[in-house]
């Protein structure tokens, strides 16, 4: 960033620098705030709980009310399903992506719970 900035004006120097320094901050509360949530919701994603995730699943728009009821079995035939929870699950090729949500100490159930929030829809989104 210095070779970046030493051909900048001072006074636009500075302004990047804040930047630069205000988006570690954003990166570092960001990670901390994600690895709350997913303590946060350990039981949200408990194997008891699917029939209310799948109403979630509904709700969120992940999934059409008429495919809940297969949730959990792989299908290829849904129309529309953009986190692919009826796809199979990579860790395991016998499950589908959405059971892969109630399984403990899996990558892939980190990044999908990761993804079960991240609803573009639903959350405000900023742009510049």
């Amino acid at each position: 960033m210095e070779i970046f900035c030493k051909h900048l004006p001072l006074d636009e120097q500075s302004i990047i620098e804040e930047f630069v320094e205000l988006k570690i901050v954003e990166f570092n509360e960001q990670s901390s705030l994600t690895a709350d949530l997913a303590r946060a919701c350990r039981g949200l994603f408990h194997p008891s709980q699917e029939e209310l995730v799948g109403g979630l699943c509904v709700q969120l728009g992940y999934i059409d009310v008429e495919d809940q009821a297969f949730l959990g079995v792989l299908r290829i035939d849904v129309d529309h399903d953009p986190l692919e929870l009826f796809h199979s699950s990579q860790s395991n090729p016998q499950r589908s992506r959405f059971k892969t949500l109630f399984v403990e100490d899996d990558n892939e159930s980190s990044s999908l719970r990761q993804l079960f929030f991240r609803n573009r829809v639903l959350n405000v989104v900023f742009t510049w």
